[in-house]
């Protein structure tokens, strides 16, 4: 279950491990620890993704403002 928040709210940045994020041991087969990191890998690339769609966006801004401004 994901936690929602409320509209306008800032997203949370951080990166936290998925919720099924399991430890691994010196138990662990082969096949779990595996899993385990290409989890935490997905998430990552999915944060990865969407810092860089809100890079795009702030460069943007920076140009738009920067042109009003030499404009103005």
């Amino acid at each position: 279950m994901t936690p929602t928040r409320p509209a306008g709210a800032a997203p949370n940045l951080a990166i936290h491990p998925t919720p099924r994020a399991m430890n691994t041991t010196q138990a662990s087969t082969k096949a779990d620890i595996i899993t385990a990191a290409m989890e935490i890998t997905d998430s990552q690339q999915a944060k990865i993704d969407q810092l860089q769609q809100r890079q795009v966006i702030l460069i943007g801004l920076i140009a738009v403002l920067t042109i009003a401004n030499l404009l103005g």
